[in-house]
């Protein structure tokens, strides 16, 4: 049956003269301490000892005494309470749960924060006489209804389909279980239990074994009230309610042996720390009393928590600042902008062909930022012709929000000084290199014209200083102020390339969808080959690789080369480029790949191999100095350190050119005809996006032009920041495109694959080769390098050389960075490389050891303790693609403890992506270690069978760390083990609200209350469910 609820009019002005209202009216509230109260339980409230004290501070506070029968115990004047905020000056919005009122509805969002208002939400919920709607901070339009768990306005009409959303669920039991445990730490009939914050051992350092484990922490329990008689019936410590894991770190001892608590006899418990595991230890101290005088029981709990690890190494990594999300900026328009001037360091280039802008459609924008938008995806998709927007937009959106605001730009001759300290910081983003442009706009000005400046030179130590240049004939000048707001600008010219060779009328169909008619090879004796490299001649996979790129008669279909890691894919690639050189001098090669990083990887490999007319051709945007030295001949650099691109006339003397994707795209403005290529290779063509692919090869290739493709479609795909265009298939490689048609018996698509592995030991490749690669890889590795660190004390067991360490920490930011960072897993990781760096025996360089962490914050606290080790690589996935050594050691970061509010999956974050993980994995030569959270990572059915099969059949779980939860022998299923992990949290959830609250109905007074008072948590910043 429905419960009726108040009346909101009744409750904001005291009084209801809406005629039919058929609310609840009966309510009463007692100005001196600000609660509302229903009539049953009004009595037994102004007789308190509480109610008098406070009534008495207000009256001696005010000139007046105040009006002596609004506390008299006749019920006609008890009744006038009811009535004294419609006169009394308050502010408007008042927290009905509370009974306070909030200055506004920032106020109201900060004040849902605090442990006394989640007390009070929870008595809403469990309480009939307490059901209501409370106020929001985006007060609901007509036609839509304030959900206050989700803080979203719903439709009226949706409002039931809404209550069944599991987000929705899953919100309502977090706030139900944040009121609960609000509820359950308050002191009780006159029962007072100490350390009201929680028990906090703080950090526990470990390298202080004496200190260690030698000073527990006492929990009191006084009595401050003769009334009842009370016993302490038992105590226990729980897991954290809602969290995975059932094991404690902690152990409670009584003192004494008497369980009645008296005023002149309080009782004390004794809380160890019983774990010496790196990381966080939270728990729950649940205290049963029983009431002899009410024959009732009810409990009092206390947080306890313990962070293991070195001090010093935490206070190293403490966050900068508190994290704030940065508020949602839109990118400025064109239509509102005064151009800059380029940089004169530039080599001036002639084009014979101009780039087109290709603006972002309005209607794309305004999907993105219109709060109120209407703008379907399908209705976009019909306005828009490709999806590069999308991507091009959410960067653009990602720049915006790290706008400077009230900035000093100092004039210096021709130019303009600004200073950046934020550079300074490690992470800072974005990377601004000589050529980027920033737009400016007067302070508190009116004027909303905005004016490009272009970055002409960077100096200072830390290239902090900037020196802009402005266009003189936009009218921009200092001599209104010198203080301006400042957005970055994205770099669009990839995108525009991107979209140039989308709409280019160069369409070849056995290109894009090749059929069985488009393959064209010949014969080729291998016998007549000598390769440069004698072990791909020696190697039946690379050598048929070989062959069939020079089997290709002009016109033929793509060839893929299949290159899963350590097959020796690059060296391939490099020996194939050269034997077409070798024969034919005459040819033309363009050899691209997505980033600069692959592309001087095979420029240097040819360059090593004498392989001469070679071009390494570069953007103006690329700094000189990040290029490796032995590349600079083969480049061109101008007098001013800046690359520059070679007139049409010499680029055609270059037998082969290497670049990137998007750099190749200016070889079409620069004059080059289409057809100058006889073979366009494009390395790692998994991670470039189908439109970045078609750079190269629809502006560059003809109806002759072979394209052979190297990469891996398992290993990292394209990076995609919109979450539309990776639904609309930019996140689908033009690689994994053709190998998926591949399969079909019309497909025209040439497959070879490469299946010897060199790298990895057998047990660290055994698994991604079942998971990935249907156990088609053959191990072939060198016994002396993938064997070099078996038998040693490092490892669990000493012959596997995989190592897990499970660890309980906590999902950290800081400042205005969105990314995060995990202080337990980085004391680990030095941990470990330490007792690898000491161990002589291994006689291990610098060099042979990588960390790798999926995200950035992680990698820039990791190398603030590596300060002895600076020539360890620290990065992220993408900066180890193609790259090994000895020892990686990986740290996932996420250990969330919030699994009722959040959908898991989601807070596994790009954890949880599937060729993330193989190229993390497969990055080890002879040993492999991983540190995360297992109870989180084994949410991923990916990461579960993973994690099995360390534990389970090799035994390389280290003991030192946290313990499997989970039967390794079951058979593991996508959906689950997510499913089931939740249900169990919201079940354990549910048990202590229950056992919690249920004692609180019958006596709704038996709480102590705070007299109204609006507590500090007015300055916490406000609660809110992310799941972005």
């Amino acid at each position: 049956m429905a419960r009726t609820p108040f009346c909101n009019k009744a409750l904001t002005t005291g009084a209801c003269a809406q005629e039919g209202c058929t609310s609840r009216h009966d309510i009463r509230h007692c100005q001196p301490c600000g609660l509302y109260l229903i009539p049953s339980n009004w009595d037994a409230h102004i007789v308190g000892k509480k109610h008098q004290r406070l009534a008495q501070r207000v009256s001696e506070s005010q000139e007046t005494p105040v009006r002596g029968d609004c506390y008299s115990k006749s019920p006609s004047a008890r009744e006038s309470c009811a009535h004294l905020s419609r006169s009394s000056g308050n502010p408007s919005v008042r927290c009905d749960a509370c009974g306070i009122f909030l200055l506004n509805y920032t106020a109201y969002d900060a004040h849902k924060n605090s442990r006394r208002h989640k007390a009070a939400f929870a008595k809403l919920l469990v309480t009939p006489a307490f059901v209501q709607e409370l106020p929001s901070a985006n007060p609901p339009s007509n036609g839509y209804i304030h959900c206050p768990c989700c803080n979203w306005n719903v439709e009226a009409h949706n409002m039931e389909k809404h209550e069944k959303e599991d987000r929705h669920i899953r919100r309502k039991l977090a706030a139900e279980l944040d009121g609960a445990l609000g509820l359950a730490q308050k002191n009780k009939l006159g029962i007072k239990v100490t350390n009201e914050d929680g028990v906090d051992f703080g950090i526990v350092d470990i390298t202080h074994h004496s200190r260690y484990g030698l000073a527990p922490r006492t929990v009191g329990i006084e009595k401050v009230d003769r009334e009842y008689q009370i016993a302490l019936k038992s105590f226990i410590v729980l897991p954290q309610v809602g969290s995975p894991g059932s094991e404690t770190s902690f152990t409670v001892s009584l003192k004494g042996t008497s369980r009645w608590i008296n005023i002149r006899r309080p009782l004390s418990l004794e809380v160890s720390l019983k774990s010496s595991c790196i990381g966080r230890h939270v728990a729950l101290l649940e205290l049963i009393f029983h009431c002899v005088d009410t024959k009732s029981e009810f409990t009092i709990v206390r947080e306890l928590r313990a962070l293991v690890g070195s001090s010093e190494d935490h206070e190293t990594l403490l966050p900068s600042a508190p994290y704030s999300r940065p508020p949602s900026v839109r990118p400025v328009t064109t239509d509102s902008i005064h151009a800059g001037r380029h940089p004169v360091i530039w080599t001036k280039v002639k084009y014979t062909t101009r780039l087109p802008q290709y603006l972002a459609p309005p209607e794309l924008i305004a999907a993105v930022f219109d709060q109120n938008r209407t703008v379907s995806i399908a209705n976009i998709k019909k306005k828009v012709h490709a999806r590069r927007p999308y991507d091009s937009n959410v960067l653009s959106c990602d720049l915006a929000q790290r706008a400077l605001t009230d900035r000093e730009l100092q004039p210096k001759n021709h130019y303009y000084i600004l200073e950046i300290p934020e550079v300074k910081k490690p992470g800072f983003r974005p990377k601004l290199v000589v050529g980027d442009t920033m737009l400016f706009q007067h302070t508190d000005s009116s004027d909303k014209m905005w004016y490009q400046g272009v970055i002409h030179e960077i100096v200072g130590e830390y290239k902090s200083t900037f020196k802009l240049r402005f266009d003189s004939s936009s009218g921009f000048s200092t001599y209104r102020g010198k203080r301006f707001d400042v957005q970055f600008v994205l770099n669009r010219i990839p995108f525009k390339r991107a979209h140039q060779a989308v709409t280019s009328s160069f369409s070849s169909r056995r290109l894009l969808f090749p059929d069985v008619n488009d393959k064209k090879l010949s014969s080729v004796s291998g016998e007549e080959l000598a390769f440069f490299k004698r072990c791909i001649g020696e190697n039946p996979a690379q050598k048929d690789v070989v062959e069939a790129v020079l089997s290709m008669v002009p016109g033929c279909s793509p060839l893929i080369i299949y290159g899963t890691p350590g097959t020796g894919k690059t060296s391939t690639v490099v020996e194939t480029i050269q034997q077409l050189a070798h024969r034919d001098s005459r040819s033309r090669i363009l050899a691209c790949a997505p980033s600069n990083m692959a592309a001087d990887l095979i420029a240097l490999l040819l360059k090593h191999s004498g392989t001469s007319s070679l071009l390494r051709l570069c953007a103006f945007s690329r700094e000189a100095h990040e290029m490796p030295a032995e590349l600079r001949d083969i480049a061109i650099i101008n007098a001013n350190e800046v690359f520059a691109f070679p007139p049409v006339e010499q680029l055609k003397k270059f037998q082969i050119i290497v670049c990137t994707c998007a750099t190749s795209g200016v070889l079409k403005n620069l004059g080059l005809f289409q057809g100058h290529f006889g073979f366009i290779f494009v390395d790692e063509a998994g991670q470039a996006s189908e439109p970045t692919a078609m750079i190269p090869i629809k502006t560059m290739a003809d109806n002759y032009t072979n394209v052979i493709l190297f990469g891996d479609k398992d290993q990292l795909g394209p990076v995609v920041r919109s979450i539309t265009a990776s639904r609309l298939g930019l996140g689908k490689s033009y690689m994994e495109r053709l190998m998926e048609n591949g399969i079909k018996p019309t497909s025209g698509v040439i497959i070879k694959k490469l299946k010897e592995h060199y790298r990895s030991h057998d047990a660290i490749i055994a698994f991604p080769n079942k998971e990935f690669y249907n156990n088609e890889l053959i191990p072939r590795g060198n016994p002396a390098v993938t064997h070099s660190l078996l038998k040693r004390d490092i490892l669990v067991n000493p012959d596997f050389p995989i190592v897990f360490h499970g660890v309980s920490g906590k999902d950290e930011r800081e400042d205005k960075d969105p990314s995060f960072f995990n202080a337990s897993e980085a004391i680990l990781v030095k941990s470990y490389v330490s007792q690898l760096m000491g161990d002589k025996k291994l006689r291990l360089e610098q060099q042979h050891i990588g960390v790798i962490s999926p995200y950035n914050a992680q990698c820039r606290k990791i190398a603030k303790l590596f300060k002895d080790w600076p020539n360890i690589k620290i990065g992220n996935v993408e900066d180890y693609q193609g790259q090994e050594r000895r020892i990686i050691i990986i740290s996932t970061v996420r250990s969330s403890l919030k699994l009722v509010s959040y959908d898991l999956k989601n807070n596994l974050g790009f954890v949880a992506d599937r060729r993330r993980f193989n190229a993390a994995v497969t990055r080890a030569q002879a040993l492999l270690i991983i540190i995360g959270d297992p109870q989180v990572l084994s949410i991923d059915p990916l990461w579960r069978r993973f994690l099995n099969y360390i534990y389970h059949q090799r035994g390389g779980w280290s003991p030192k760390g946290k313990r499997i939860d989970w039967d390794a022998n079951e058979d593991v299923t996508a959906q689950k083990f997510d499913d089931e992990r939740r249900e169990k949290a919201r079940a354990s959830v549910q048990t202590f609200i229950e056992r919690t609250t249920s004692k609180l109905v019958d006596n709704p007074d038996v709480l102590e209350n705070d007299g109204g008072q609006i507590s500090e948590s007015f300055m916490d910043r406000p609660w809110s469910n992310e799941d972005e």
